[in-house]
């Protein structure tokens, strides 16, 4: 759907890359990938009118990532300088299914990018950490938040790029005051807030009023808003691989509030909480069950009312 002249609710920025997947003694498999990719895929297969904005390449790998857009109905905003080449990342899976990664990358969108129009903006990952791309993302958080729209953010912490701990530290504080909906890993939140005990947490970065969630992997995941804070423990599946499943998680955040109309933290009570956590845990789980970042459609979740 890329040229396609409508304005989208949701606008995502950030990384947009290919993962390489490497097994020991197997052959590497290519994915599509990168977490503000991932995430806008999911929002499109969950049928929110979504945008990408990001760097892709005029070589193969771009020409797979442009492909899963058009398919799951992802606008994309190909931001100048185009790339000699698209990011990659190669990713080594364990035995268990768990990943580590090592990046090629190009982020360095001229700019300036919009919110206007916008229901949501959301950003994270190594589009907020990468410079000089960081400072654009940073400048649209801002002018999101001044327009009124939700700002939505999964820093998605990645130290084989940025190893300083305080540097990521920082560059979520200095998004955190514009955001509305937060969603980080157990661990993230170590390297955020190392030794916080995560109920504890969570409720500390709602009460401003935000929808906050932190995912513990196979352990489940924590939700909060002013309201309170609900648990939920992980389901008993078949890991494939663990790619993605943040970003569905994220992905199916976004598409609940929007099913809702953008609702603030302050109007979910407890039975809402719950509602979301659920849907949220069953699009990671699905995720989880199949190799890749391959988020669910909307047919495979339960209705989200």
């Amino acid at each position: 759907m890329s040229g396609a002249q409508r304005i989208s609710d949701v606008l995502v920025v950030g990384e947009a890359l290919v993962d390489v997947v490497r097994r020991p003694g197997e052959e590497d498999v290519v994915h599509a990938g990168g977490s503000p990719f991932n995430v806008a895929v999911g929002l499109g297969r969950l049928g929110v009118s979504v945008e990408l904005g990001a760097q892709v390449g005029a070589d193969e790998h771009g020409e797979l990532l442009r492909g899963q857009l058009d398919r799951a109905d992802v606008l994309l905003a190909d931001l100048a300088p185009p790339p000699s080449r698209t990011s990659s990342a190669v990713a080594v899976l364990a035995d268990d299914g768990s990943a580590s990664y090592a990046f090629g990358l190009t982020w360095d969108p001229a700019g300036p990018l919009s919110a206007s129009g916008r229901a949501a903006v959301h950003v994270g990952s190594l589009g907020i950490a990468i410079e000089p791309g960081a400072t654009t993302v940073s400048t649209l958080v801002a002018d999101a938040a001044a327009q009124g729209v939700v700002v939505s953010l999964d820093p998605n912490v990645r130290l084989s790029v940025e190893p300083d701990h305080a540097r990521w530290r920082e560059l979520v504080d200095r998004l955190l005051p514009s955001v509305t909906v937060l969603k980080m890993s157990d661990e993230d939140a170590e390297v955020l807030y190392p030794g916080r005990d995560l109920a504890e947490l969570v409720a500390e970065l709602a009460a401003p009023g935000r929808v906050v969630a932190v995912t513990r992997g196979g352990d489940g995941a924590v939700l909060g808003s002013p309201a309170g804070v609900v648990e939920r423990p992980g389901p008993s599946v078949d890991v494939a691989d663990t790619i993605g499943a943040g970003d569905s998680f994220m992905a199916a955040m976004l598409a609940w509030l929007c099913d809702r109309e953008w609702p603030a933290a302050s109007e979910l009570d407890a039975g809402d909480l719950e509602s979301l956590l659920t849907w949220c845990s069953a699009a990671a789980t699905i995720t989880v069950g199949r190799p890749g970042a391959d988020p669910p459609w909307r047919a495979e979740l339960a209705p989200t009312r």
